[in-house]
């Protein structure tokens, strides 16, 4: 699950969220018409107000959890046991992130009651996968035993 998870998670970190906090100049026409886009047709009150704690969040999510994807990535390929406690402090720091994300999601009444279940279609995925890692990694000292042949 993790494994193609990252690979998504990547040009969202990479490409839109950053537009939350460096300037324009940073982001080619394609990107900042992307970011736009999203915007306007998913009207997520998030990225559209922009509260400096999301904005703190976000900074936060490029900047530690993105150079961990393409760690990750690669240490799943190669069933590297070496990645379980990153994998446990990013689902944590993931988790931690999310609940202030879901709770204007679902309670903020900034967010269109339209738009509430698509919104959570695009968040959701960020807390369960997390959660999920975070559970299989603590439960499993060695996340990738071995495989025995006859």
């Amino acid at each position: 699950v993790f494994t193609f998870s990252s690979p998504s998670h990547i040009p969202v970190t990479a490409i839109l969220e950053p537009q939350l906090f460096l300037p324009e100049r940073f982001f080619p026409a394609s990107a900042r018409n992307l970011f736009q886009f999203y915007v306007e047709n998913f009207q997520d009150p998030l990225m559209q107000n922009q509260p400096l704690w999301f904005k703190a969040l976000v900074s936060a999510e490029c900047l530690f959890q993105l150079p961990f994807f393409f760690y990750a990535i690669r240490a799943f390929r190669r069933r590297d046991n070496g990645v379980r406690i990153p994998a446990i402090v990013y689902a944590a720091h993931a988790l931690t992130q999310m609940l202030p994300i879901l709770a204007t999601i679902f309670l903020d009444p900034a967010t269109p009651k339209d738009r509430t279940a698509i919104l959570a279609g695009c968040y959701l995925p960020y807390f369960f996968i997390p959660l999920w890692l975070l559970i299989h990694m603590i439960r499993n000292p060695v996340p990738f035993p071995e495989v025995k042949t006859d």
